[in-house]
Formats: C-alpha cells, structure tokens, sequence
C-alpha cells in the first residue's frame, strides 16, 4: 500500500502562523515537530502534525500541539462530481457553523485552495471513535444528529446551494452495488454454481427487493427531508461522554453531504456498525432501537413534533434499500472469514424491509 509523503513544501516557516492561531499564543515558536499519515482519506491524504511550541522569544513555557492537514485532490466521485470540494465550501458558506450548535465539527484553522487541490488545517479531535464505540456511544452520536437535523424538519429552510449531494443518493448506491451484484445472486438463486456463499433462500430474497428497488426508492424520496451527513459512520464521529454542555459528538469528513431523509444517517450508521465495525449482529436490533430512540429525542429537542413511528419506519425503508445489495456484492468479493457477518446483517436488512413493506 502506497503511504503518501507530507508535501516537502511542509517545513517549520510555514507552519509558525498555523501553530501560532492553533495554539492562541501571537508570539509562539516551535521548538519541535513530527507528522504522519492516517490512511483512511477518501478524496485525498490526511497528515497529522504535532509538536511543543515555545510561548515566545521572552517565555520559556511550552505547550504540546497538534493540528491535522487533508490534502483534497480533485476527483470525482460516481456521480457526485463536487464531492473533492464540498467539505472546504461547507465551511467557506457557514454551514457547518450552523451545524456546530448540535454537532460539533473541527475548526478549521486555515485553507488553502489551489487549481486541484484544496488543503485543510484543521483542529486535531479526540475522543471514542471506530471499533471503540459501544451502545452508549452510539446513543450520544444519535441524539446529536438528531438535534442537529431537527431544526429543518421542524421548518428552517433548507440549504439550497448547488454542490450539496443529490437528492438521489439513495438510487445511485443502489445501482453501484446492485448492479454488479444481481449475476452472482440470480445464478445462485437459481440453483447454479454458486458466485457466492450466500444461502440460496437468501440469494432470492435480495433478488426479489431489487425487482422491488423503485418501489422502495419512491418511498425514500417521499420521506420528509434535512440535511444529512451522508458518511455518518463509527470513523467519522469522536463521542466525548464526558462533556456537560453542547455537543458530545464530533463529526468528520463532510464530503458526502447533502439534502436526504429523516433517519437517512441513522441507517448508514447503524449498518456500517455492523458491516465493518465488528457490532455483534446478535445485537442489532438493540443498538437500532437505541440509536432510533436517542435521535427522535435529539429531534423533538429541536422543535420537530413529528410521529417516533416515521422515524422508525423511514430507518426500515432506506437501510435496506440502501445497504442490501451492498452487502451481498461484498459477499461475493470479499474475504470468505466474513460470509457469516454478510450472511447476519443480510438477514437482518431483509426483514427490516419486510417490516417496512408491511
């Protein structure tokens, strides 16, 4: 795997000023520093730098520092051709300091934009992220989401800005993994040699909501809207449980952002829990149910008087939509040790979406 180098452009000279507005301190200089790189970008790299800084020429005191850099390169992804940019302008619009009041998000430090590529400093976060997280952990970034996405579907207008997502999310997912999926499951539903592990029942069972896809795509689109994350996921949020006032959850990596659905987040986080994060699946429906009961209270804190029911029934709507054929293709392209966590959560989504169906 290639790990990219921090740009040689990076030296002590440029980062004083960035130090020196990160660190509050107009006089700081940096006595040392070091950097690497977390290799999880989607759009581009992302560096971590950090260090001691002296106060100034006159006071010897020092304080340790930190500061993350994201080199965005200009890419597109399928059918999303703003989504290199789009973090960079969630913050140059303001947005995101709308956002901040509910979810807390980095501050940014400094940007630099260039032809092709946007550089971000940005506050270096902590907290309980990834394979770290529990139920409870979970319930803090669910009721934050909620009192973050409240206020829209309680009346304030939505942003209307060009590059946000599409409304379409939801049916360009679906094509991109059900495409390539439907062969493999249509031979192994039909008794063929199979092209995946998947039982046979269930290989017909995925088979038969992706004849049902737009049906259940209409249903999505119907769903009240707000703005959503879009990569609401156990890597992208920092939940500090100890916090007393404001926000408990950090959320990263605002690139996929857009106008979607009630409870539109709250699946994508809930599935990739327990597609990638190793979430028991024996316990997925009490994480659902505790994930859905901290959002709807995150959301009738910020004024929406909407059914809970909706909430629940949207989950059961797009979820599965969105993540079945998801699952199945990674059950034909992926390492054989996962089949029984593919073969779980895709038993899983499919009653949900009989559930939804109902």
């Amino acid at each position: 795997m290639h790990v990219p180098s921090l740009p040689e452009c990076v030296d002590t000279e440029l980062l004083v000023p960035l130090v020196r507005a990160e660190t509050c301190l107009p006089q700081a200089e940096i006595a040392d520093w070091r950097s690497h790189t977390v290799d999880d970008g989607t759009v581009g790299d992302i560096y971590v730098l950090e260090g001691t800084a002296q106060h100034s020429p006159s006071d010897a005191r020092v304080t340790e520092w930190s500061l993350v850099l994201k080199v965005q390169r200009q890419w597109a992804r399928p059918g999303d051709p703003e989504c290199w940019r789009r973090e960079f302008l969630m913050y140059d619009s303001g947005l995101l300091a709308d956002v901040a009041d509910a979810l807390a998000v980095p501050r940014l430090v400094q940007a630099d934009t260039r032809d092709d590529e946007i550089w971000l400093w940005m506050e270096h976060v902590h907290g309980v992220t990834g394979g770290d997280m529990a139920t409870d952990h979970y319930r803090h970034a669910a009721a934050d989401l909620g009192r973050m996405q409240g206020p829209y579907l309680a009346g304030r207008e939505l942003p209307a800005y060009a590059w946000l997502s599409s409304r379409r999310w939801a049916s360009t997912a679906v094509g991109l993994w059900g495409t390539p999926a439907y062969h493999g499951l249509w031979r192994n539903g039909e008794g063929e040699e199979a092209a995946t592990g998947l039982p046979r029942d269930l290989s017909r069972d995925t088979l038969r909501l992706w004849e049902r896809r737009n049906v259940l795509l209409d249903a999505v689109d119907a769903l009240p809207r707000t703005l959503c994350h879009r990569d609401y996921h156990a890597d992208n949020v920092f939940v500090r449980p100890d916090v007393a006032n404001g926000p408990t959850t950090i959320a990263l990596d605002w690139d996929c952002a857009g106008i979607g659905t009630i409870a539109e987040d709250i699946g994508d986080m809930v599935a990739e829990a327990l597609v990638y994060f190793s979430f028991p699946t024996e316990d997925a429906d009490d994480l659902a149910g505790a994930a859905l009961e901290a959002y709807a209270s995150g959301l009738r804190e910020a004024g929406w008087t909407g059914d809970a029911a909706l909430v629940r029934k949207a989950f059961a709507t797009i979820m599965p939509t969105q993540w079945s054929l998801r699952v199945a293709r990674l059950a034909q392209i992926d390492d054989i040790a996962l089949m029984p966590r593919y073969i779980a959560v895709l038993r899983y989504l499919l009653a949900l979406a009989a559930e939804a169906c109902a």
